[in-house]
């Protein structure tokens, strides 16, 4: 992970922060594992939904919506 500071004008600072795009993909997946356990999806038991299935329907919420790390 990188991480630089800018100095703007006054007070202000920018801040950037860069993450290896497999270490995003590796936390996906984990937490696509851990909610084929709890996720209800019509035509599946409770905890026996495919990883793939729940990938497609879940998948792009876990890119682009922050969550808190357990």
């Amino acid at each position: 992970m990188q991480v630089s500071i800018e100095s703007s004008t006054g007070l202000e600072r920018q801040l950037k922060i860069g993450v290896p795009a497999e270490k995003i993909d590796q936390e996906v997946t984990n937490r696509l594992q851990k909610a084929t356990k709890t996720v209800s999806i019509k035509g599946f038991r409770k905890g026996k939904v495919p990883l793939k299935v729940v990938k497609q329907h879940y998948g792009c919420l876990l890119y682009t919506s922050p969550s808190p790390r357990d």
